[in-house]
């Protein structure tokens, strides 16, 4: 769970926090992703994490990317320049949270 102050950084930021979808039985309805497409969410991180300045080089930033990834791939953004693309439009708003 991230912290709420992190949270509501995330939320400036402008990856909104991702809620499962729940079914009306309450059942939690997760998105599926196939090994092909897992790779190419795990290379598309690392590329943008090589675009991140390396005084913010920090897990946080790799979880928030990773978040923004993983938010595109369940839209249905899965070609590899666009993952790249849903992390990387988010760097300067992380530069902008520490400065």
């Amino acid at each position: 769970m991230i912290p709420l102050l992190a949270q509501r950084n995330f939320l400036r930021a402008g990856c909104l926090i991702w809620r499962p979808d729940t079914a009306m039985d309450g059942a939690v309805s997760m998105p599926q992703f196939d090994p092909e497409l897992v790779c190419t969410m795990r290379t598309a991180l690392e590329e943008a994490m090589f675009k991140v300045p390396s005084d913010l080089v920090t897990i946080s930033t790799k979880a928030f990317l990773a978040e923004c990834i993983l938010k595109a791939a369940a839209q249905g953004h899965t070609n590899y320049a666009d993952l790249v693309a849903a992390a990387t439009d988010h760097i300067q708003a992380i530069a902008s949270m520490f400065s």
